[in-house]
């Protein structure tokens, strides 16, 4: 199973992927706020890549194109 997801994988002329985490944090010692952070992934081959990730404090972006191979971040300012 695990190769046949590699050799799909591996094929795919475009990947995406929408992930989510939820944590707690424990304030004044007993009050549980629970927190969630979520984003997203697009990889497209020979075009580039793009990721977002969010939570309450904001969105961070990442970038990267064919033509510029290295990522680089920006904060949109809200």
């Amino acid at each position: 199973m695990i190769e046949a997801a590699i050799a799909t994988i591996a094929q795919a002329a475009e990947i995406s992927v929408n992930w989510f985490v939820s944590f707690d944090q424990v304030v004044a010692g007993r009050e549980i706020a629970t927190h969630m952070r979520s984003g997203d992934v697009i990889l497209a081959r020979g075009r580039g890549y793009y990721a977002c990730a969010g939570q309450e404090t904001g969105v961070r972006e990442f970038f990267s194109t064919a033509r510029s191979p290295l990522c680089r971040a920006k904060t949109p300012r809200g």
